[in-house]
């Protein structure tokens, strides 16, 4: 009868062992991504105007415009 609730036990302590690792490595994976979105929330907060008008503007009038110009007053 003990050899053979032996390894049963082992096997039910090694699912409880991995359980137990994949709990903690999901609470931290979670504490983790909360924490940068917290702070990544923050930081837009703190600037969210002057950030979105930096954003918008680059694009549409930075490399277009410069690219654009130059190659028309060559053909001009």
């Amino acid at each position: 009868m003990h050899p053979m609730s032996d390894p049963q036990f082992d096997v039910e302590r090694a699912t409880a062992g991995l359980v137990l690792a994949l709990f903690l490595a999901a609470s931290l994976l979670v504490g983790a991504m909360y924490y940068f979105v917290l702070r990544d929330m923050e930081e837009r907060a703190g600037a969210s105007n002057a950030s979105q008008a930096v954003r918008v503007e680059h694009p549409s009038a930075g490399p277009p415009a410069s690219a654009s110009i130059p190659v028309s007053e060559h053909h001009a």
